[in-house]
């Protein structure tokens, strides 16, 4: 019976410890280029750890509402809306519709939208940002896991893709996390740049005729 018990501490232990350490991205998935926003569904969404889910939640809601100007019917970031319940009501969907699992994660958000917003603590006296896309800046950026990251970039390009069609983006999603993360690097005075404003500068350039 300790035998057991030690085995199942050990399990706990190890669970606990892997969840924790920063999430990485496999390199089959890293040369991926974000899809339109419709592609992002069920599927993908079993598939992805947590990380990459709040991170998908953070890029959609802060492109929906900051630059497609979409955001208020879908309960993004203007709203309040915090990451956890997001993807605890989105897991909590497919599990409960299997058959819906080919259904965008978009479509599913703007269903339970508010739901989500109700399931979502309202408190007083938190912080009030200014400026648009709020603390989705270069501290974000820096201590989050490179599954959050992609996962914001996932997002935010597939929000792009659905709304915003002046804005090309045709390199793999990986490297605009390379070229973000290098550019905060090299650039320290750009404290509190937002990510958006930065990826802005790497969309493609029109062609010279």
């Amino acid at each position: 019976m300790k035998v057991r018990w030690s085995l199942l501490v050990a399990a706990f232990v190890f669970a606990a410890v892997s969840y924790a350490r920063p999430q990485l991205i496999s390199e089959a998935r890293s040369r991926e280029v974000a899809k339109p926003l419709s592609g992002y569904d069920g599927k993908w969404w079993v598939a992805a750890d947590d990380y990459e889910r709040e991170g998908f939640f953070w890029g959609t809601s802060d492109c929906l509402t900051w630059t497609a100007h979409v955001g208020k019917g879908f309960y993004g970031t203007s709203t309040g809306m915090n990451a956890d319940a997001f993807t605890r009501k989105v897991s909590d969907y497919y599990r409960a519709h299997p058959s819906h699992i080919t259904v965008p994660v978009i479509s599913v958000w703007r269903k339970l939208g508010p739901e989500i917003g109700k399931a979502t603590p309202q408190t007083e006296g938190g912080e009030v940002y200014k400026t648009p896309h709020g603390f989705l800046d270069d501290g974000w950026y820096k201590s989050s896991s490179e599954a959050e990251r992609f996962g914001f970039l996932e997002g935010y390009l597939g929000c792009l893709r659905t709304y915003v069609k002046d804005q090309e983006y045709s390199r793999p999603v990986h490297e605009y996390d390379d070229k973000i993360w290098d550019y905060y690097a090299s650039h320290p005075k750009s404290y509190h740049e937002a990510i958006a404003d930065v990826l802005f500068r790497f969309r493609d350039r029109p062609k010279a005729n």
